[in-house]
């Protein structure tokens, strides 16, 4: 009985734990970590994995493709479609249309 009574009250205290972790960011658990063991010392993966984690953040900020709008993606994609199998040229000119009905476009192109 009493095992089993640990047991429960190590879980609880598991969960507890997590939850409490979880709800850090990243770099307060930076700082937690210096806290416990030192500036820079111990926790060497953990803190390896967390300085990854904020410099994909601080990337993904900074990465110009992910302020663009959908029908911008398009167009830069058409682009580079056109740029490297040089097809669709004279659909430039429409783009409107390139990017709102590609098919219907399609279709006039394909009756020139």
């Amino acid at each position: 009985m009493r095992r089993a009574e640990r047991r429960k009250q190590r879980q609880i205290g598991a969960a507890a734990r997590a939850e409490t972790r979880a709800s850090r960011s990243k770099e307060e658990q930076l700082a937690l970590l210096d806290r416990k063991f030192g500036n820079g010392q111990g926790a060497a993966c953990e803190r390896a994995r967390l300085n990854g984690v904020i410099d994909r953040a601080a990337d993904e900020l900074n990465d110009p493709r992910l302020s663009m709008t959908v029908d911008e993606v398009r167009v830069r994609k058409a682009d580079e479609v056109e740029d490297a199998w040089g097809c669709h040229a004279d659909m430039k000119a429409d783009r409107s249309a390139y990017i709102t009905q590609p098919h219907e476009a399609w279709l006039e192109y394909e009756s020139h």
